[in-house]
């Protein structure tokens, strides 16, 4: 439940005013993320996924599996720290 959590978390993040004035990101506006040759790697420099490719369809949803210490959480947190950094 981590990187649900994480999300509602993101989505809920007080931002700086967005080109339409908001304030808050809109959860309910469709985003299509796009992926390719992605890499994660740790602070350390150990890589934790990838290389992976993938789309996330707007209006889609999207089940991401695998094994513990596949690197599920991991390429959660990166996505949402790339769409951080696209924010502010």
């Amino acid at each position: 439940m981590g990187a649900a959590e994480s999300i509602v978390e993101f989505l809920e993040l007080d931002v700086p005013a967005l080109p339409n004035g908001n304030t808050k990101l809109d959860a309910n506006q469709a985003v299509t993320i796009q992926a390719e040759h992605l890499e994660v790697f740790s602070p350390d420099g150990t890589k934790l996924v990838g290389p992976v490719s993938f789309t996330l369809d707007a209006n889609q949803a999207t089940a991401l599996v695998g094994p513990s210490g596949a690197g599920k959480t991991s390429l959660i947190n990166a996505i949402l720290a790339f769409c951080l950094t696209k924010v502010h």
